[in-house]
């Protein structure tokens, strides 16, 4: 129940603007259209619509990021291999004396990708996805952040679509094996399948991307 109460705050803070706590410090009626919309909202939730559609962003990093229909949710876990390799590539930078040159295959939302550019000064990021959605949420997502010159966009299907070479490679592709997407919860089954399903066993896109 309490998890239901924060989600249906953070639905109305958006549409009033407001921060969700706040919205029970308003003193004026929120209008019937936004009551409409709000309720309309609720229901899609209710059905399995994820929370960050409906709200249209996902925190990653600290930094809220956009996220639509058709592109893939960013998560904690993702943050976590973020996390874990920072370190090792600033000590790879300081070493070269001068900035990266990552990919970041299947790329998403851009989330990966962008906060590489944020964390490491002048790194040059390269994204590659085959989804032109997400392809573009990317895009307004590095936008955005206002890193702009130092993100690259790519369409295309993991290292085929890239040429050159890069110091490292980052990645975070889908793992969970064929036979168990239709298990997964109804709200992660609204994401894009491509970015759930790793073949049979879960391994097909890790075969490609060390083969």
């Amino acid at each position: 129940m309490a998890h239901a109460r924060y989600e249906a705050e953070w639905l109305l803070g958006r549409l009033v603007e407001s921060a969700p706590l706040e919205i029970y410090l308003q003193d004026t009626p929120v209008p019937g259209q936004v009551v409409e919309r709000f309720l309309s909202q609720i229901d899609a939730r209710a059905c399995g619509i994820p929370l960050q559609y409906l709200i249209g962003e996902a925190d990653f990093f600290g930094q809220p990021f956009t996220v639509m229909p058709g592109v893939f949710i960013p998560r904690p876990e993702t943050e976590a291999l973020v996390e874990r390799v920072l370190e090792p590539l600033r000590a790879l930078q300081r070493r070269r004396g001068r900035p990266l040159r990552l990919l970041d295959v299947g790329t998403g939302s851009g989330c990966i990708a962008v906060t590489l550019a944020q964390e490491l000064a002048a790194c040059v990021v390269v994204g590659v996805e085959l989804s032109w959605k997400a392809l573009q949420c990317a895009r307004r997502n590095a936008k955005r952040q206002g890193l702009t010159s130092r993100l690259q966009w790519v369409q295309g299907r993991w290292l085929s679509a890239v040429r050159g070479t890069f110091d490292a490679i980052v990645a975070n592709p889908p793992y969970i094996p064929s036979g168990q997407v239709a298990r997964l919860p109804m709200d992660v089954r609204q994401e894009p399948r491509a970015s759930l399903d790793g073949g049979a066993d879960g391994l097909d896109p890790y075969k490609v991307l060390v083969g």
